[in-house]
């Protein structure tokens, strides 16, 4: 059991920097989600593209401090938090890793959230 609260959680996230020759824009991210209650919320979404080898050698591609809830009694089939990406989101062959981090807020000890998945949008030229 633990406390109630922040708590974060880091996706790492491979997709290929290229596709047939071309670099890849990541242009779209939708998390499928729900709540418990109404007081159970998704309150950070950062994406970061990595740059280099350093642990601090990466840029943003999204950064929202907005809380957003869902709670399972008012929508029975979850939600869906949609972001559009245009900033930082070109990869190359030099690109590395995606990081996705959700800071999630649960109300109390027992409270929930599922993640339903995670899908990006990926466009090229």
């Amino acid at each position: 059991m633990s406390s109630a609260g922040d708590k974060n959680v880091v996706l790492p996230i491979t997709v290929p920097g290229e596709l047939y020759g071309q670099d890849v824009r990541v242009t779209g991210l939708d998390i499928y989600w729900v709540g418990e209650t109404s007081f159970d919320a998704i309150s950070v979404v950062l994406m970061r593209r990595q740059v280099g080898v350093c642990p601090t050698c990466y840029v943003a591609i999204l950064n929202d401090g907005v809380d957003h809830t869902c709670d399972i009694s008012n929508n029975a089939t979850g939600c869906t938090q949609s972001y559009t990406l245009s900033a930082n989101n070109t990869l190359s062959s030099a690109s590395g890793v995606l990081y996705l981090t959700l800071q999630l807020a649960f109300n109390s000890t027992t409270s929930y959230i599922e993640l339903g998945g995670v899908r990006l949008t990926l466009e090229h030229d």
